[in-house]
């Protein structure tokens, strides 16, 4: 399978992400943590 985003063909021992039905190396993504609160029945992000 090829990345999506740098066509780069991922091997079967790499780490990879599928997104939305397509392929990514770890290369291209970059994993973030998001933060939300709840107050008050209303949803507030960081």
């Amino acid at each position: 399978m090829k990345c999506a985003c740098c066509e780069r063909e991922i091997t079967k021992d790499e780490r990879f992400y599928e997104i939305q039905d397509e392929f990514y190396c770890n290369a291209c993504v970059e994993e973030r943590t998001a933060t939300y609160y709840v107050v008050a029945g209303e949803t507030c992000y960081e």
